[in-house]
């Protein structure tokens, strides 16, 4: 039958029909054994768990050999009433890895955190375990590069580096059936909290483009086109210019050559405008402006009569006349005051008469 331990309490008995030792203790349990306890299992260094049976067994997929924990299967951690954490905690000045790899290969590409001079970054590694971006210490993220690149005092954030054209470039692409594209977008507000709104003032740079170019010893600019608010901002109103900039040959910043004013105005700003295409030239649709101070030469289309009528402050002097190809002084004589020269009426036949 069965063999019950009891004391001032029943502590435990021996179940015969399960063959087995059934305890409730509590406390401590002292004493010695003459024997060794084995549990016996197919894989050697198995943790050991407890079953719905009230048993316990080796787990064959939760091995421990004193230093490596092995698991062959998912891994779960739950915390319902806190945060749960996963350290890798590594020596110091040590790394500390995730490695990820498949049956051909166990170690296919790697997450690794160097501590301290050990490089202070948190590095990716991709395939055959090859670094491909890093967040550094400073929280920039380079890209094909293990250090920051200072381009003429700017160390941005985000830096993609390159050897070829591929590794030197970025492309943003959009695939949607519509008419839209994708996008770059600067912002610009005077507020210092990040999301917060506080008006821009005239002049204020929205946004850059920078071209730099080594010149042997450190970077120097190129050219650069920028955006900039081009009058009094507001509620729903913030007028905007655009600035083209080169750098002239033994200059090391640019200048400014040409702007497009918030009211669509086009200035030249230094040199000349020039057209140098063969055959090409330049096309007003109604009229042509020069001016010089307050005073205006305006050029005039007449809209249906092929008229040209050129204009001074808004008043017409010269007209030509589409219509028959007559030449009208409409104010003012006609002088021809160079000294030794007059004007030449010639015939078809080549003569003609000149006074």
């Amino acid at each position: 039958g069965d063999v019950t331990f009891t004391g001032d309490s029943s502590n435990g008995l021996w179940d015969k029909s399960a063959n087995a030792f059934v305890a409730n203790l509590t406390g401590n349990v002292t004493g010695t054994a003459s024997g060794n306890a084995a549990l016996t299992g197919s894989t050697n260094n198995t943790i050991t768990t407890v079953t719905g049976a009230n048993a316990i067994q080796g787990e064959a997929n939760l091995t421990f050999d004193g230093s490596t924990l092995g698991v062959t299967g998912d891994v779960t951690l739950t915390n319902t009433s806190s945060n749960p954490q996963l350290a890798l905690i590594a020596a110091a000045n040590g790394t500390a890895e995730i490695q990820f790899g498949d049956a051909a290969d166990a170690i296919r590409a790697n997450i690794v955190y160097k501590a301290g001079s050990a490089g202070d970054a948190l590095c990716f590694n991709g395939y055959n375990n090859t670094e491909r971006m890093r967040i550094d210490s400073s929280g920039r993220l380079l890209i094909g590069h293990t250090s920051t690149v200072d381009t003429s005092s700017f160390n941005s954030n985000l830096q993609l580096m390159g050897t070829d054209a591929h590794g030197s470039s970025a492309t943003i692409g959009r695939f949607s059936n519509d008419a839209s594209s994708s996008s770059i977008h600067f912002s610009k507000s005077r507020n210092g909290t990040k999301g917060s709104h506080t008006v821009v003032n005239d002049n204020d740079s929205c946004g850059n483009i920078f071209w730099w170019a080594s010149d042997g010893s450190d970077y120097e600019q190129v050219a650069q086109i920028g955006a900039e608010i081009d009058g009094t901002p507001g509620s729903g109103d913030t007028p905007g210019a655009l600035a083209f900039s080169t750098t002239a040959d033994g200059a090391a910043s640019s200048t400014e050559r040409l702007r497009i004013g918030s009211d669509g105005t086009v200035t030249v700003q230094s040199e000349d405008l020039v057209f140098g295409t063969t055959g090409k030239g330049l096309e007003f649709q109604n009229s042509v402006t020069i001016k010089e101070g307050s005073s205006n030469l305006n050029i005039n289309v007449g809209a249906g009569n092929n008229n040209v009528e050129v204009q001074s402050n808004g008043t017409s002097f010269v007209k030509f006349r589409g219509t028959n190809g007559n030449v009208e002084i409409v104010d003012g004589d006609l002088v021809i005051s160079t000294a030794g020269h007059g004007i030449d009426f010639s015939a078809t036949s080549g003569t003609g008469t000149s006074e």
